[in-house]
């Protein structure tokens, strides 16, 4: 009986130390956000398989990958110009300097500070108060690109003055590396989407909204949600011919001029499909939705 007692509590203790481990990270800012190191290297990036479509942005239906088109679940058969869907061509790119990412998607109560810090309540719309009431730690939702850099340059103007990086959204290289972190395959942990509700609340799992970050297993360099919960965005223009003539660095690719900012990692409410690492969205940058929300990367001085 002694011995059974001391093992139930060394079990506990491994337990409790697992969980307290969990979402242990490298840097954390003043409002709590968490980033892990993710050092330079080389990747392949994109699909050997593309595909591209343009499907309508309707908030009354679900938004599904293209020719994903069965019948009952929720697809939008409607064609319009505003949202493209989109794989990136099979190459490879160098990250030449090392940074720093986000663990989790911000947060509705990160999101919040941001808010009453800067005064901004014109965010605070009956969509966003809709679309946000699953929690202060559920990933914050109807943000526009804009909103992610007003966010993001927030938190510069605020830091403290021992914090010496800068806090930005992640270019979609540096995105998809960290994503991948070191694997090649469709997901993270493998080519079929068997494991994903191990990793992801999308679709089959959800229930039509988004959940609690890290409630999922992280990617091998502890990023959570990575697949699925929400959309992300990331600093860069679409192009559709850059991949094919230009992506030999990491940074994003502000000399182009352009109508669509790019997201990635799927959402909610997305297939399997659209929750792969290769799979992009565009569209424009004031577009606010509730399968849209953000992570950021921090650049260390």
């Amino acid at each position: 009986m002694k011995y059974r007692k001391i093992l139930l509590s060394l079990l506990l203790f491994l337990v409790v130390l697992w969980n307290t481990n969990a979402l242990s990270a490298d840097f954390t800012n003043h409002i709590g956000m968490q980033f892990n190191n993710i050092r330079a290297g080389s990747f392949y990036i994109g699909s050997s398989k593309t595909s591209k479509n343009l499907q309508k942005d309707d908030r009354n239906h679900k938004m599904m990958e293209p020719g994903s088109r069965q019948s009952g679940e929720g697809q939008n058969e409607d064609i319009s110009d505003d949202l493209h869907y989109e794989k990136i061509p099979l190459h490879k790119v160098t990250i030449s300097q090392g940074f720093q990412m986000g663990i989790c998607e911000v947060t509705l109560g990160q999101f919040k500070k941001f808010i009453a810090g800067s005064g901004r309540n014109d965010l605070l719309t009956a969509d966003f108060k809709k679309s946000n009431c699953y929690g202060d730690d559920a990933p914050v939702v109807t943000v526009s690109w804009h909103d992610a850099q007003a966010f993001a340059k927030w938190l510069n103007r605020t830091k403290h003055a021992s914090d010496n990086g800068i806090y930005r959204l992640p270019s979609e290289v540096e995105w998809e590396y960290a994503a991948r972190a070191g694997t090649t395959s469709r997901y993270f942990f493998g080519d079929t989407h068997r494991q994903l509700d191990q990793y992801a609340w999308y679709f089959n799992n959800s229930n039509e909204h988004q959940h609690v970050v890290a409630q999922k297993k992280p990617n091998p360099w502890g990023l959570y949600d990575i697949h699925g919960n929400v959309d992300e965005w990331v600093q860069d223009w679409y192009s559709e011919t850059y991949y094919g003539h230009n992506s030999s660095e990491h940074n994003p690719n502000e000399w182009l001029q352009g109508i669509f900012r790019l997201l990635r990692g799927g959402s909610w409410c997305n297939l399997p499909k659209g929750c792969d690492l290769s799979t992009r969205v565009a569209t424009t940058p004031d577009t606010r939705d509730r399968y849209y929300g953000f992570r950021l990367v921090r650049q260390p001085h």
